[in-house]
């Protein structure tokens, strides 16, 4: 199994750092201040849906590259923050993430989305790319790097937490409540899970992928508002219990690795 708990010495220096509660708050406003803006743009323009992903992706892209920066000053280098490969696994340790090979491919019970072009379709999958590394960088990166402690729970939960309340501004976008009160706690448990798996590998790599995946789906399925909902909740529930499993499984491998420093 390819686990590993150890950050770089560099990111020792978060422990220099002070009110991270506050900074951890201030990086998901900065995170936010892109997407909005470049909504802003969009509804000014009034863009049709390929220039406003296009849109949409250069302004992700600015915000993943002010994330890197921040990285390089906080914590001395990307490496810190998750961004470097995997170590190499076995075809059996892949069976860890059947559960997200799951989730994402129910999504496509309901078909591919009408009128698709080879331009748009490529169009999402940048803009997906943009929205994948950028989010990730900064709730699975950054932000748990300024709240780790030894109690991890309280950083796991915060941090999701932080990343789930910036969907309630899909509101501004048009969405309704209850689909956006849906995208904001599956949000919240895509965190936790998403965390916790780069606590298990120690890198973003993994969460980044399923990131853009499951964006990308979403963007290129059809959307059934009944059946959406009902496989929402089904993915919801398999995500609990995936966190709930993930969670024992990274304690287990802590207690064993402290034991082996003994």
């Amino acid at each position: 199994m390819v686990l590993h708990t150890k950050e770089s010495p560099k990111c020792e220096q978060k422990k220099t750092i002070k009110k991270p509660l506050l900074l951890s708050v201030l990086l998901t406003l900065l995170q936010l201040v892109f997407p909005v803006f470049s909504g802003t743009i969009i509804s000014i323009l009034q863009l049709n849906e390929l220039m406003s992903r296009a849109i949409q992706a250069v302004f992700f892209l600015l915000a993943g590259m002010v994330a890197c920066l921040i990285a390089k000053r906080m914590f001395g280098s990307l490496y810190s923050v998750g961004l470097r490969p995997l170590k190499p696994v076995t075809s059996n340790n892949y069976l860890l993430f059947l559960p997200i090979v799951f989730i994402e491919l129910s999504s496509l019970a309901f078909g591919m989305r009408e009128g698709l072009s080879a331009l748009l379709v490529f169009v999402f999958f940048v803009f997906t790319v943009a929205v994948g590394f950028s989010e990730e960088l900064y709730f699975r990166g950054l932000i748990p790097n300024l709240l780790m402690r030894k109690n991890l729970l309280v950083p796991l939960l915060l941090s999701s937490f932080l990343f789930s309340v910036g969907h309630f501004f899909n509101l501004l976008a048009g969405a309704g409540l209850v689909e956006t009160i849906f995208q904001v706690v599956f949000a919240f448990l895509f965190g936790i899970v998403a965390l916790e798996i780069r606590l298990l590998t120690g890198s973003l790599v993994v969460p980044i992928v399923w990131h853009i995946l499951h964006n990308f789906i979403s963007l290129v399925t059809k959307v059934n508002d009944s059946g959406s909902m009902l496989f929402g909740v089904l993915q919801g529930t398999v995500l609990f219990f995936y966190a709930i499993y993930l969670w024992k499984k990274y304690l287990l491998h802590r207690t064993v690795e402290e034991n082996h420093k003994v």
